[in-house]
C-alpha cells in the first residue's frame, strides 16, 4: 500500500527556508570573499622553447647567462636542454626513450643533478656539458623504484633525494660522497614530492598528507603536526621562515625554521568559487614569495608569506616549477613545453 503524500508542516517549510538562505549566503560570502582578494601585479614574457611536453624543472646561475629546463612523459621519453643565452636558444643535452627527468638542481656551477622515473639519477661535475648515471646501491622494492622528485645538500658531501608514486610508496635516499652512489635510508606509505635541508642534520620533507623532519642528518624522520593536505612545495630560507603549500590549496608559515606552523592560506571547501591547486613554491630574501599551480593560479606576497594577492598566468596554463631569481623576477615552466619568465611590478 502505498504511503500518503503529507504537505510540509509550517515549520518543516520554515526550516527549508533557512536552509536554502543559509546556502545562498555562503556561496555569495565565498564569492564576495574571491572578488575582494587584492591582486598583484605580475607581467609575464612566453619564451619559445623546442619541446611541446611538459618542463618539470628549471635551473639557472645569476652569474652568468646559463640556464637548464628538463621534462617528458613519464616512462616515455626525457630530456634536459641548456641555453648560454638566457632562453633566446637552447641545446639538448641529454635525452631518455623509456623515463622522464623530474628536477634538475646546480650545487654550484659545475656539480648538478637531475632525477628521473625509477630512482634514475644523473649527474654532472662540468656545468651540463656532460651527464653521467649515478648508482642506487642497496636493492630496493619493485614498488618503491618509484618517481623522483627532489634533492638538496645538508652540507658539501651529503645529499638527500625524495620521491614516490599515487600518493604513496615514498622513498628517501642518501649520498655521503657528493652524490656518485647512493642508498635509501626510508621508504614509506606517503609519497614524497619536496625536500628542504636546513644545516647538516636538519631537513624536511613534504608530501601526501605529511611533513617529515630529521635531527639526524636523514637517518631518522619525524612526523609533523601538520597533515591536512598534499604538500607540493617547502623552502625555509636563512633566517628561519618556512613556507608549505599543498595541492588542496592550503598555504602554511613558519617563523622558528620549521617547529611550528600557521595557516595563511585556507584550502578549497565545496563552496570555493574558484579550487586551487599549488604545485610549486619559492621565496627570495625572506621577502618575496611566489605560489603557483594547475590552472594558472598565482599568489604573490611581498611579506614573505604573511599576506597574500592573486594572480593568473596567461592561457590559465599549468606550472610545474617556479623560480625567483631576485625580489621581482622569475621563471615558471608548464605544460606543453611553457617556459615564461616574470616580472612583480610592486
Amino acid at each position: 500500500m502505498d504511503t500518503p503524500f503529507k504537505i510540509p508542516t509550517v515549520s518543516t517549510t520554515k526550516a527549508l527556508q533557512f536552509a536554502r538562505l543559509f546556502l545562498l549566503l555562503l556561496f555569495f560570502s565565498s564569492n564576495y570573499a574571491c572578488k575582494k582578494k587584492k591582486e598583484a601585479s605580475l607581467s609575464f614574457t612566453l619564451l619559445n622553447t623546442p619541446v611541446t611536453d611538459k618542463i618539470k624543472s628549471l635551473t639557472c646561475f645569476t652569474s652568468s647567462d646559463s640556464m637548464f629546463f628538463c621534462g617528458g612523459n613519464r616512462e616515455k621519453n626525457g630530456f634536459i636542454y641548456r641555453s648560454t643565452d638566457k632562453g633566446i636558444s637552447w641545446t639538448i643535452v641529454l635525452e631518455s626513450s623509456n623515463f622522464s627527468f623530474n628536477k634538475l638542481y646546480f650545487k654550484n656551477s659545475q656539480l648538478g643533478f637531475a632525477l628521473g622515473d625509477e630512482l634514475e639519477i644523473f649527474k654532472t661535475i662540468n656545468g651540463g656539458a656532460t651527464w653521467e648515471h649515478c648508482q642506487v646501491l642497496d636493492t630496493v622494492a619493485y614498488n618503491f623504484r618509484v618517481v623522483l622528485r627532489d634533492i638538496n645538500f645538508l652540507n658539501d658531501t651529503t645529499a638527500l633525494i625524495v620521491g614516490g608514486d599515487d600518493f604513496g610508496n615514498g622513498i628517501i635516499l642518501k649520498s655521503e660522497n657528493s652524490g656518485k652512489t647512493w642508498h635509501s635510508v626510508l621508504t614509506e606509505s606517503h609519497e614524497l614530492r619536496s625536500l628542504q635541508c636546513l644545516n647538516e642534520s636538519t631537513a624536511f620533507a613534504s608530501g601526501y598528507g605529511v611533513l617529515l623532519k630529521s635531527t639526524d642528518g636523514g637517518i631518522s624522520w619525524q612526523y609533523q603536526s601538520v597533515s591536512d593536505d598534499f604538500f607540493t612545495g617547502i623552502k625555509i630560507t636563512s633566517n628561519g621562515t618556512g613556507l608549505l603549500c599543498g595541492y588542496n590549496g592550503n598555504l602554511y608559515k613558519s617563523t622558528d625554521a620549521g617547529a611550528s606552523w600557521n595557516s595563511r592560506i585556507n584550502g578549497n571547501s565545496l563552496l570555493s568559487s574558484k579550487r586551487k591547486h599549488f604545485t610549486c613554491i619559492d621565496c627570495y630574501n625572506s621577502e618575496t614569495a611566489v605560489a603557483m599551480g594547475e590552472n594558472g593560479y598565482v599568489l604573490v606576497s611581498n611579506d614573505c608569506g604573511e599576506t597574500w594577492k592573486i594572480s593568473e598566468i596567461p592561457n590559465n596554463t599549468s606550472i610545474h616549477s617556479v623560480l625567483l631569481v631576485s625580489s621581482n623576477l622569475g621563471w615558471a615552466v608548464g605544460d606543453n613545453g611553457t617556459l615564461y619568465s616574470f616580472e612583480i611590478n610592486e
